[in-house]
Protein backbone atom coordinates (compact mmCIF):
# COMPACT_ATOMS: atom_id res chain seq x y z
CA UNK A 1 0.00 0.00 0.00
CA UNK A 2 2.43 2.23 1.07
CA UNK A 3 4.18 2.01 -2.55
CA UNK A 4 0.42 2.76 -4.26
CA UNK A 5 0.56 5.76 -2.81
CA UNK A 6 4.28 6.97 -3.01
CA UNK A 7 3.41 6.32 -6.75
CA UNK A 8 0.50 8.32 -6.77
CA UNK A 9 2.20 10.98 -5.00
CA UNK A 10 5.39 10.97 -7.83
CA UNK A 11 2.68 11.20 -10.71
CA UNK A 12 0.83 14.00 -9.20
CA UNK A 13 3.95 15.95 -8.71
CA UNK A 14 5.14 15.07 -12.01
CA UNK A 15 1.85 15.37 -13.82
CA UNK A 16 2.34 19.48 -14.09
CA UNK A 17 5.79 19.21 -15.50
CA UNK A 18 4.47 17.16 -18.51
CA UNK A 19 1.76 20.36 -19.62
CA UNK A 20 2.90 23.77 -20.02
CA UNK A 21 3.62 25.91 -17.18
CA UNK A 22 2.56 29.22 -16.67
CA UNK A 23 4.51 31.47 -14.38
CA UNK A 24 3.27 34.94 -12.42
CA UNK A 25 4.90 37.91 -11.53
CA UNK A 26 3.76 36.73 -7.85
CA UNK A 27 5.91 33.15 -7.93
CA UNK A 28 2.75 31.22 -8.46
CA UNK A 29 2.44 28.59 -11.14
CA UNK A 30 0.36 26.97 -13.10
CA UNK A 31 0.00 24.15 -14.95
CA UNK A 32 -2.00 22.73 -18.00
CA UNK A 33 -2.73 23.55 -21.75
CA UNK A 34 -2.42 27.35 -22.41
CA UNK A 35 -4.15 29.80 -24.68
CA UNK A 36 -3.83 33.69 -24.58
CA UNK A 37 -4.62 36.70 -26.50
CA UNK A 38 -3.49 40.50 -25.91
CA UNK A 39 -5.47 40.93 -22.55
CA UNK A 40 -5.37 37.53 -20.96
CA UNK A 41 -3.49 33.66 -20.46
CA UNK A 42 -6.27 31.05 -20.03
CA UNK A 43 -4.73 27.87 -18.91
CA UNK A 44 -7.03 24.58 -18.71
CA UNK A 45 -6.07 23.03 -15.89
CA UNK A 46 -7.28 19.42 -15.29
CA UNK A 47 -7.33 19.89 -11.25
CA UNK A 48 -8.62 23.40 -11.37
CA UNK A 49 -10.50 23.67 -14.83
CA UNK A 50 -10.03 27.13 -17.27
CA UNK A 51 -7.99 29.38 -14.97
CA UNK A 52 -8.18 32.74 -16.68
CA UNK A 53 -5.22 35.47 -15.34
CA UNK A 54 -4.74 38.76 -16.87
CA UNK A 55 -1.53 38.98 -19.17
CA UNK A 56 -0.14 41.76 -17.08
CA UNK A 57 0.49 39.02 -14.53
CA UNK A 58 2.19 36.40 -16.57
CA UNK A 59 5.73 36.09 -16.11
CA UNK A 60 6.65 33.63 -17.93
CA UNK A 61 4.87 30.61 -20.46
CA UNK A 62 7.17 27.23 -20.86
CA UNK A 63 5.67 25.19 -22.97
CA UNK A 64 5.70 21.46 -23.12
CA UNK A 65 5.66 21.21 -26.94
CA UNK A 66 6.69 23.78 -29.59
CA UNK A 67 3.78 25.70 -30.32
CA UNK A 68 2.70 27.93 -33.80
CA UNK A 69 2.82 31.39 -32.74
CA UNK A 70 1.75 34.06 -35.17
CA UNK A 71 4.27 36.96 -34.80
CA UNK A 72 4.16 40.23 -37.01
CA UNK A 73 1.92 38.05 -39.39
CA UNK A 74 4.65 35.35 -39.11
CA UNK A 75 4.51 31.51 -38.08
CA UNK A 76 7.31 30.93 -35.32
CA UNK A 77 7.54 27.74 -33.01
CA UNK A 78 7.80 28.58 -29.89
CA UNK A 79 9.28 26.78 -26.66
CA UNK A 80 8.96 29.53 -24.25
CA UNK A 81 7.69 33.09 -23.98
CA UNK A 82 9.07 35.75 -21.47
CA UNK A 83 7.15 38.90 -20.70
CA UNK A 84 8.57 42.48 -19.69
CA UNK A 85 6.25 45.63 -19.44
CA UNK A 86 4.83 45.74 -22.90
CA UNK A 87 7.62 43.26 -24.70
CA UNK A 88 8.35 39.66 -24.87
CA UNK A 89 11.29 37.19 -25.63
CA UNK A 90 10.19 34.22 -27.29
CA UNK A 91 12.25 31.30 -27.21
CA UNK A 92 12.29 29.31 -30.50
CA UNK A 93 12.46 25.96 -31.28
CA UNK A 94 15.64 26.39 -32.87
CA UNK A 95 17.30 27.59 -30.06
CA UNK A 96 17.35 31.15 -31.04
CA UNK A 97 15.51 34.46 -29.41
CA UNK A 98 13.68 36.50 -31.01
CA UNK A 99 11.82 39.92 -28.99
CA UNK A 100 8.63 41.35 -30.28
CA UNK A 101 5.79 43.65 -28.24
CA UNK A 102 3.93 41.42 -26.43
CA UNK A 103 0.79 42.73 -28.11
CA UNK A 104 1.39 40.88 -31.14
CA UNK A 105 1.60 37.61 -29.94
CA UNK A 106 -0.83 35.11 -30.50
CA UNK A 107 -1.52 31.28 -30.84
CA UNK A 108 -1.50 30.92 -34.58
CA UNK A 109 -4.44 29.15 -36.53
CA UNK A 110 -4.19 25.06 -36.98
CA UNK A 111 -3.27 25.03 -40.23
CA UNK A 112 -0.96 27.58 -40.46
CA UNK A 113 2.36 26.20 -42.26
CA UNK A 114 5.77 27.06 -39.91
CA UNK A 115 7.86 29.07 -42.23
CA UNK A 116 8.93 27.74 -45.27
CA UNK A 117 6.35 28.69 -47.87
CA UNK A 118 6.51 32.61 -49.46
CA UNK A 119 3.06 31.99 -50.92
CA UNK A 120 1.44 30.49 -47.73
CA UNK A 121 3.09 33.86 -45.52
CA UNK A 122 1.77 36.11 -47.99
CA UNK A 123 -2.00 34.23 -48.25
CA UNK A 124 -2.41 34.02 -44.35
CA UNK A 125 -4.03 36.74 -43.80
CA UNK A 126 -6.15 36.93 -46.16
CA UNK A 127 -9.59 36.23 -45.90
CA UNK A 128 -11.36 35.34 -48.95
CA UNK A 129 -15.29 34.70 -50.09
CA UNK A 130 -16.68 34.01 -53.55
CA UNK A 131 -20.32 34.19 -54.03
CA UNK A 132 -22.37 32.54 -57.20
CA UNK A 133 -26.40 32.05 -58.17
CA UNK A 134 -28.01 31.09 -61.23
CA UNK A 135 -31.74 31.09 -61.90
CA UNK A 136 -33.21 29.63 -65.01
CA UNK A 137 -37.30 29.94 -65.79
CA UNK A 138 -38.44 28.23 -69.16
CA UNK A 139 -42.45 27.63 -69.82
CA UNK A 140 -44.71 30.41 -69.57
CA UNK A 141 -41.37 32.87 -69.21
CA UNK A 142 -38.04 32.59 -70.47
CA UNK A 143 -35.48 34.27 -67.59
CA UNK A 144 -32.05 34.06 -66.98
CA UNK A 145 -30.16 35.47 -63.65
CA UNK A 146 -26.41 35.06 -63.16
CA UNK A 147 -25.33 36.61 -59.69
CA UNK A 148 -21.41 36.55 -59.14
CA UNK A 149 -19.01 38.03 -56.51
CA UNK A 150 -15.99 38.30 -54.70
CA UNK A 151 -14.33 39.49 -51.30
CA UNK A 152 -10.97 39.18 -50.40
CA UNK A 153 -9.60 40.72 -47.24
CA UNK A 154 -6.35 41.15 -45.59
CA UNK A 155 -6.04 41.84 -42.38
CA UNK A 156 -3.18 42.45 -40.24
CA UNK A 157 -2.26 44.19 -36.76
CA UNK A 158 -2.05 47.98 -37.91
CA UNK A 159 -4.60 47.60 -41.36
CA UNK A 160 -7.16 46.03 -42.96
CA UNK A 161 -7.14 45.96 -47.38
CA UNK A 162 -10.45 44.96 -48.68
CA UNK A 163 -11.02 44.08 -52.80
CA UNK A 164 -14.41 43.64 -53.69
CA UNK A 165 -16.43 42.59 -57.34
CA UNK A 166 -20.16 41.83 -58.00
CA UNK A 167 -22.17 41.59 -61.14
CA UNK A 168 -25.70 40.70 -62.01
CA UNK A 169 -26.90 40.10 -64.94
CA UNK A 170 -30.41 39.19 -65.73
CA UNK A 171 -31.88 38.90 -69.23
CA UNK A 172 -35.31 37.76 -70.88
CA UNK A 173 -35.27 35.42 -73.64
CA UNK A 174 -39.67 35.51 -73.75
CA UNK A 175 -39.28 37.40 -77.35
CA UNK A 176 -36.73 34.55 -78.44
CA UNK A 177 -33.70 37.02 -78.36
CA UNK A 178 -31.90 37.91 -75.33
CA UNK A 179 -33.25 41.60 -73.93
CA UNK A 180 -31.35 42.28 -70.72
CA UNK A 181 -33.21 43.49 -68.34
CA UNK A 182 -30.18 44.02 -65.56
CA UNK A 183 -26.17 44.49 -66.09
CA UNK A 184 -24.42 45.92 -63.15
CA UNK A 185 -21.00 45.85 -61.96
CA UNK A 186 -19.35 47.05 -59.18
CA UNK A 187 -15.91 46.58 -57.62
CA UNK A 188 -13.80 48.20 -55.41
CA UNK A 189 -10.82 48.54 -53.32
CA UNK A 190 -10.79 49.90 -49.65
CA UNK A 191 -7.52 50.50 -47.29
CA UNK A 192 -7.56 51.30 -43.72
CA UNK A 193 -5.08 52.43 -41.07
CA UNK A 194 -4.94 52.71 -37.31
CA UNK A 195 -3.89 56.27 -36.41
CA UNK A 196 -5.28 56.17 -32.79
CA UNK A 197 -7.59 54.66 -30.15
CA UNK A 198 -10.89 53.56 -32.03
CA UNK A 199 -9.78 55.86 -34.91
CA UNK A 200 -8.66 54.68 -38.11
CA UNK A 201 -7.71 56.45 -41.55
CA UNK A 202 -9.17 55.00 -44.97
CA UNK A 203 -8.71 55.32 -48.37
CA UNK A 204 -11.06 54.24 -51.45
CA UNK A 205 -11.39 53.64 -55.26
CA UNK A 206 -14.29 52.07 -57.07
CA UNK A 207 -15.95 51.39 -60.43
CA UNK A 208 -19.20 51.26 -61.28
CA UNK A 209 -21.61 50.53 -64.62
CA UNK A 210 -24.86 49.83 -65.04
CA UNK A 211 -26.48 49.37 -68.47
CA UNK A 212 -29.89 50.76 -67.43
CA UNK A 213 -28.81 53.97 -66.06
CA UNK A 214 -26.86 53.75 -69.30
CA UNK A 215 -23.72 54.64 -67.18
CA UNK A 216 -20.61 53.24 -68.70
CA UNK A 217 -18.32 53.72 -66.10
CA UNK A 218 -18.47 56.03 -62.58
CA UNK A 219 -14.55 55.96 -60.93
CA UNK A 220 -14.93 57.12 -57.54
CA UNK A 221 -11.33 58.47 -55.37
CA UNK A 222 -11.47 59.39 -52.08
CA UNK A 223 -10.98 58.64 -48.73
CA UNK A 224 -11.68 60.00 -44.65
CA UNK A 225 -11.49 58.84 -41.25
CA UNK A 226 -13.11 56.16 -39.66
CA UNK A 227 -14.32 55.54 -35.58
CA UNK A 228 -15.14 52.51 -34.13
CA UNK A 229 -18.13 53.02 -31.55
CA UNK A 230 -19.06 49.90 -30.67
CA UNK A 231 -16.77 46.59 -30.18
CA UNK A 232 -18.01 43.66 -28.71
CA UNK A 233 -17.45 40.16 -29.39
CA UNK A 234 -20.71 39.49 -31.28
CA UNK A 235 -21.25 42.98 -32.94
CA UNK A 236 -18.66 45.46 -34.11
CA UNK A 237 -19.99 49.39 -35.37
CA UNK A 238 -17.78 51.87 -37.24
CA UNK A 239 -19.22 55.83 -38.19
CA UNK A 240 -16.84 57.41 -40.75
CA UNK A 241 -16.97 60.87 -43.15
CA UNK A 242 -14.74 61.85 -45.77
CA UNK A 243 -14.53 63.27 -49.28
CA UNK A 244 -13.95 61.69 -52.93
CA UNK A 245 -14.01 63.02 -56.46
CA UNK A 246 -16.56 61.46 -58.71
CA UNK A 247 -15.94 60.91 -62.67
CA UNK A 248 -19.36 59.45 -64.63
CA UNK A 249 -19.06 58.37 -68.09
CA UNK A 250 -22.32 57.55 -70.35
CA UNK A 251 -23.19 55.87 -73.49
CA UNK A 252 -25.76 58.57 -74.38
CA UNK A 253 -25.05 61.62 -72.36
CA UNK A 254 -22.76 64.09 -71.38
CA UNK A 255 -19.97 62.94 -68.87
CA UNK A 256 -20.26 64.57 -65.53
CA UNK A 257 -17.49 65.55 -62.78
CA UNK A 258 -18.30 66.38 -59.26
CA UNK A 259 -16.88 66.76 -55.88
CA UNK A 260 -18.60 64.71 -53.05
CA UNK A 261 -18.98 64.54 -49.11
CA UNK A 262 -18.56 61.38 -47.78
CA UNK A 263 -20.72 60.25 -44.65
CA UNK A 264 -21.70 56.79 -43.62
CA UNK A 265 -21.91 53.54 -40.95
CA UNK A 266 -21.01 50.09 -40.79
CA UNK A 267 -22.59 47.61 -38.74
CA UNK A 268 -21.01 43.67 -38.42
CA UNK A 269 -23.05 41.17 -36.20
CA UNK A 270 -22.40 37.90 -34.98
CA UNK A 271 -25.66 36.04 -34.40
CA UNK A 272 -24.18 32.64 -33.64
CA UNK A 273 -21.12 30.58 -34.69
CA UNK A 274 -22.41 29.90 -37.86
CA UNK A 275 -24.62 32.84 -38.60
CA UNK A 276 -23.33 36.97 -39.40
CA UNK A 277 -24.86 40.21 -40.45
CA UNK A 278 -23.24 42.90 -41.88
CA UNK A 279 -24.88 46.32 -43.07
CA UNK A 280 -23.38 49.26 -45.04
CA UNK A 281 -24.93 52.59 -45.27
CA UNK A 282 -23.05 55.50 -47.56
CA UNK A 283 -23.95 59.03 -48.70
CA UNK A 284 -22.54 61.65 -50.71
CA UNK A 285 -23.67 64.96 -50.87
CA UNK A 286 -22.69 66.27 -54.48
CA UNK A 287 -20.35 69.45 -53.75
CA UNK A 288 -20.04 70.76 -57.42
CA UNK A 289 -24.49 70.91 -57.61
CA UNK A 290 -25.99 71.62 -53.92
CA UNK A 291 -28.77 69.50 -53.45
CA UNK A 292 -28.12 66.37 -55.39
CA UNK A 293 -26.58 63.23 -53.85
CA UNK A 294 -26.10 59.41 -54.29
CA UNK A 295 -26.61 57.08 -51.81
CA UNK A 296 -25.76 53.32 -51.24
CA UNK A 297 -26.94 50.67 -49.03
CA UNK A 298 -25.81 47.07 -48.97
CA UNK A 299 -26.81 44.14 -46.26
CA UNK A 300 -25.67 40.67 -46.31
CA UNK A 301 -26.40 37.76 -44.64
CA UNK A 302 -24.26 34.14 -44.30
CA UNK A 303 -24.78 30.55 -42.68
CA UNK A 304 -22.01 28.75 -43.06
CA UNK A 305 -22.62 24.98 -43.54
CA UNK A 306 -19.05 23.87 -42.99
CA UNK A 307 -15.62 25.56 -43.25
CA UNK A 308 -15.48 26.41 -46.98
CA UNK A 309 -19.55 26.36 -47.84
CA UNK A 310 -21.70 28.63 -46.97
CA UNK A 311 -25.27 29.84 -48.37
CA UNK A 312 -25.60 33.84 -48.85
CA UNK A 313 -28.17 36.63 -48.97
CA UNK A 314 -27.28 40.34 -50.31
CA UNK A 315 -29.71 43.29 -50.58
CA UNK A 316 -28.26 46.40 -52.23
CA UNK A 317 -30.68 49.49 -52.99
CA UNK A 318 -28.48 52.60 -54.81
CA UNK A 319 -30.36 55.47 -55.05
CA UNK A 320 -29.14 58.72 -57.36
CA UNK A 321 -31.07 62.10 -57.22
CA UNK A 322 -30.17 62.74 -60.93
CA UNK A 323 -30.17 60.23 -62.90
CA UNK A 324 -29.59 60.72 -66.63
CA UNK A 325 -32.63 60.05 -69.05
CA UNK A 326 -36.00 58.44 -68.32
CA UNK A 327 -33.90 56.17 -65.56
CA UNK A 328 -35.59 55.99 -62.11
CA UNK A 329 -33.60 57.04 -59.12
CA UNK A 330 -33.71 53.94 -57.05
CA UNK A 331 -32.63 50.61 -58.05
CA UNK A 332 -32.98 47.70 -55.06
CA UNK A 333 -31.24 44.53 -56.39
CA UNK A 334 -31.62 40.96 -54.25
CA UNK A 335 -29.57 37.96 -54.61
CA UNK A 336 -28.80 34.77 -53.31
CA UNK A 337 -26.65 31.65 -53.47
CA UNK A 338 -23.86 29.64 -52.30
CA UNK A 339 -20.43 30.87 -51.02
CA UNK A 340 -17.21 29.45 -50.94
CA UNK A 341 -14.48 30.81 -48.12
CA UNK A 342 -10.61 30.01 -47.75
CA UNK A 343 -9.17 31.80 -44.87
CA UNK A 344 -9.96 32.56 -41.34
CA UNK A 345 -12.06 35.58 -40.40
CA UNK A 346 -10.28 38.53 -38.30
CA UNK A 347 -11.45 41.17 -36.92
CA UNK A 348 -9.89 44.53 -37.69
CA UNK A 349 -9.71 46.32 -34.37
CA UNK A 350 -8.34 50.36 -34.44
CA UNK A 351 -6.37 50.52 -31.03
CA UNK A 352 -3.64 52.88 -30.33
CA UNK A 353 -1.23 50.11 -29.54
CA UNK A 354 -1.14 47.60 -31.76
CA UNK A 355 -2.65 44.21 -30.80
CA UNK A 356 -3.37 41.29 -31.79
CA UNK A 357 -6.46 40.14 -33.95
CA UNK A 358 -9.23 38.19 -32.90
CA UNK A 359 -9.84 35.10 -34.39
CA UNK A 360 -13.15 34.04 -34.64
Amino acid sequence: MRTVLRMMLVLSLAAPAAADQVFLNNGDRISGSVQFDSDAVTVASALFGAVKVPRSAVARIVLEKPQALLVRNNVVKAREISFKANDASIGLDDGKTISTPAAGIRVAPANSAVPGSTLAAWLRPWNTAVDAGFTAARGNTALDNLHFGFNAVETAETHRFNLAFSSLLIQNLATGSAVTTVNTIRSGIRYEYNVADRTYGFGILAFDSDQLQHLDLRSVLGGGIGFRIADTPAATIDVFSGGTFDQESFSDHANRNSGELLAGAELAYRLSSRTSLSHRFAMFPNMSTPGDFRANFDSSAVLKLNRWLGWQWNVTEMYLTNPVGASRKNDLLVTTGIRFMLGQERTFKPRSKVSPLSSK
